[in-house]
């Protein structure tokens, strides 16, 4: 003898769909990275490590230390450009090596691993920018000194090139006065008015007049955008 009793619910809803979707818009899939390191920081650090201020590593010690030095680097990157969390992203490769420069004075004993190491070179090569743009910065400042200086020069002399105005006595026509010893006067003649000359002033020289004064005001209220007339003059009559 055997029984058995089941159940059976019906539960009306409404038909429905669930779906997820995932969108890596603004996630890099696969980030790279190259580090280069320069061969006086191995050899300092070779240095440091020796005691040693001159000494020279041999090319089997020196490749052993760069491998080394490479990989520590490598392993302090590779965190960096992880692209695990993104669905489909892959896996990005570090490049370590070493690159032959110039051991110049001022990189000292570099102690530490290879990313102060790296820290210093970088610095070094910062400095080295930094030393350009001063340059150029001072060189631009002193072209701007020379071009006000040739400028106030050039105002000097057109302002010193004033014509001599004739005098009273000529304008006017008084004739000298006799000496004591000519005081027999023979006749009396008519005074007459004698004729004023006239100095007239052309339409060229009031225009160079008008642009000298034109010039000082500019080289007194604005002296950079003088400075920059006077360059664009130069280099067209170059």
């Amino acid at each position: 003898m055997s029984s058995t009793d089941s159940e059976v619910k019906m539960v009306p809803a409404f038909p429905s769909t669930d779906s997820q979707v995932r969108d890596p818009k603004g996630y890099a899939m696969q980030i790279n990275a190259s580090v280069l390191v320069p061969k006086s920081y191995f050899v300092n650090l070779y240095r440091d490590e020796q005691g040693d201020e001159e000494a020279e590593p041999d090319p089997a010690t020196l490749a052993t230390l760069v491998k080394n030095e490479t990989d520590e680097i490598r392993q302090l990157v590779e965190p960096l450009i992880d692209t695990g969390p993104v669905e489909g992203a892959v896996t990005g490769t570090v490049v370590v090596s070493m690159f032959h420069d110039v051991a110049g004075a001022g990189l000292g004993t570099l102690g530490g691993g290879g990313a102060a190491g790296g820290a210093g070179g970088a610095g070094g090569i910062a400095g080295g920018l930094v030393s350009d743009r001063v340059i150029k910065s001072v060189g631009l400042g002193a072209l701007a000194l020379l071009s006000l200086l040739l400028m106030f020069m050039m105002v000097r002399k057109a302002a010193g090139r004033e014509e001599e105005m004739p005098s009273a006595e000529e304008l006017v026509g008084i004739p000298p006065a006799l000496a004591q010893a000519d005081a027999d006067v023979v006749g009396e003649a008519s005074e007459t008015i004698a004729a004023m000359e006239g100095v007239e002033i052309g339409e060229e020289d009031l225009r160079r007049q008008q642009m000298l004064e034109q010039i000082n005001q500019l080289a007194v209220n604005t002296p950079a955008e003088a400075a920059s007339l006077l360059r664009k003059w130069m280099r067209h009559n170059d």
